[in-house]
């Protein structure tokens, strides 16, 4: 075989061995190479999709958090001024604050005075105020923390009017030392004002 034969057919293998390369290119490579980059496209769009969704929740998680918050609230405002006029809770009040301050009840009573409704259209509620009558004794000091026990109590309670009388006899359970006086016992007459809130909120005339 001559030595132009022998590199015509090194030509032709060579050249064979090119389209051999590039149609396994073609149909093996190019393919996987193409579902690679598809992968990074979806990997690009999940991890966008993750961030979007970690966005989200922690949008929810502040939405949570201010409506606890929210609901917290609403209890505290409760407990200031009821939704409702509950009297059997507000005796067991005055009640529990005189005998922690040696006040000697004799006599409590209640008057709904008019509520006091909003501007026509408003959406707030109406609010409510129920006069305590109470007729009792003690000490001038006992009266004093009695007081004070009041206006510290997380429902409101105000002062509206006081009247003292004198009282026979020391406040039981309290005797005078050798040579000292036992303190007075005196004779009170109170009104406290107390509040809640009106399921309207508007007077029935404009209703």
């Amino acid at each position: 075989m001559s030595a132009s034969t022998k590199r015509f057919y090194s030509l032709i293998g060579s050249i064979a061995l090119l389209v051999g390369a590039v149609i396994i290119y073609s149909s093996m490579l190019l393919p996987l190479f193409n579902n690679v980059q598809n992968l990074r496209g979806e990997v690009s769009g999940n991890q966008s999709l993750l961030q979007q969704l970690t966005a989200i929740n922690q949008n929810v998680n502040k939405l949570q958090s201010q409506y606890q918050n929210m609901g917290q609230l609403q209890q505290t405002i409760s407990s200031i001024l009821p939704p409702q006029d509950d009297v059997p809770t507000i005796i067991n009040q005055i009640q529990g604050l005189a005998s922690a301050n040696n006040i000697q009840l004799s006599s409590i009573s209640f008057q709904y005075l008019p509520i006091n409704y909003p501007p026509a259209g408003s959406l707030i509620k109406g609010v409510g105020t129920v006069a305590i009558n109470l007729q009792c004794s003690g000490t001038y000091q006992s009266l004093i923390n009695f007081l004070n026990s009041l206006s510290n109590n997380i429902q409101i309670f105000d002062l509206s009017s006081l009247s003292v009388s004198a009282a026979a006899g020391t406040q039981p359970g309290t005797t005078a030392t050798k040579g000292q006086t036992a303190a007075p016992v005196l004779s009170y007459s109170l009104t406290i004002n107390t509040y809640y809130q009106s399921s309207a909120t508007s007077t029935p005339s404009n209703q």
